[in-house]
């Protein structure tokens, strides 16, 4: 056996028998947005939407079974500072959320695989009025 050959079939030996690394994915604290206008459903008469664009703090973490758009979210256990999904039900692939404006904007991340589960860690530094969220997923 050549030596490339011996290192790559080593090299498939342990990534499949080694244990699932964790993912983990932070959250942007504040999303810059543009002014401009916003599309709405229907405006009144007489008005025209406008937006002013700004600065969105973070509010929140979520996860959906499948894309956002399609309004999967899942419902987290746990209390105040740690969101636990379990996701061995998750059908549709596992879709990462950093809530901005309770929800209204989202950054949103599928994951290439489906993980057991996750947490989200919610958390302030110091004296900054900030939310943090940091995914963890194995």
């Amino acid at each position: 056996m050549n030596l490339s050959r011996f290192f790559c079939a080593l090299s498939s030996a342990l990534c499949l028998s080694a244990p699932a690394l964790a993912q983990t994915l932070q959250c942007p604290p504040t999303v810059q947005t543009k002014a401009g206008s916003l599309q709405l459903q229907q405006t009144p008469a007489g008005f025209a939407p406008y937006f002013e664009g700004g600065q969105l703090p973070l509010s929140g973490a979520s996860i959906f079974d499948g894309p956002p758009e399609q309004g999967a979210q899942l419902q987290p256990a746990g209390g105040k500072g740690v969101l636990r999904w379990s996701l061995s039900d998750a059908q549709a692939g596992v879709w990462l959320s950093c809530d901005y404006a309770q929800g209204l904007f989202r950054l949103v991340q599928k994951l290439p695989h489906t993980p057991r589960s996750c947490s989200a860690k919610l958390y302030k530094e110091g004296k900054s009025p900030l939310l943090q969220a940091v995914f963890s997923c194995e």
